[in-house]
């Protein structure tokens, strides 16, 4: 299963997020008109790992998840709820063995209108 199937079925299911986002969790992009504060995740990129004998069947993939939002502290509210469950997302998806955050900001998007905070992370997971 795709690393990016997985991450949403555990976004999904993981009611510490849900609790704070209901019906708002897309991946790549939300719809237009969705209600902010919303999370939008993304593979951003899946590299396989190889060795003399060819495909490994693991690598490093690196995700972003990004909190969409209009209230600044309700965002950096949900942006560590986010990090923490992250962290317990090898727990209980057997494929991952690392989970490693990578990069934290702040940014606006001038061409969407939107404020968000990106979470990066690399992942280390059987393909």
């Amino acid at each position: 299963m795709p690393i990016g199937v997985k991450l949403y079925n555990y976004l999904l299911q993981n009611t510490a997020i849900t609790s704070l986002l209901p019906n708002s969790i897309y991946p790549v992009i939300a719809p237009d008109g969705a209600q902010k504060p919303y999370l939008a995740f993304r593979v951003v990129s899946d590299l396989a790992e190889y060795t003399l004998d060819g495909d490994a069947g693991q690598g490093n993939k690196t995700i972003q998840i990004s909190v969409i939002f209009e209230d600044y502290l309700q965002a950096n509210s949900i942006a560590e709820t986010v990090e923490q469950e992250i962290a317990k997302w090898a727990a209980v998806e057997p494929d991952i063995q690392v989970i490693t955050k990578t990069g934290y900001s702040e940014l606006y998007d001038e061409d969407l209108n939107v404020k968000r905070i990106d979470l990066e992370y690399t992942v280390f997971a059987k393909n």
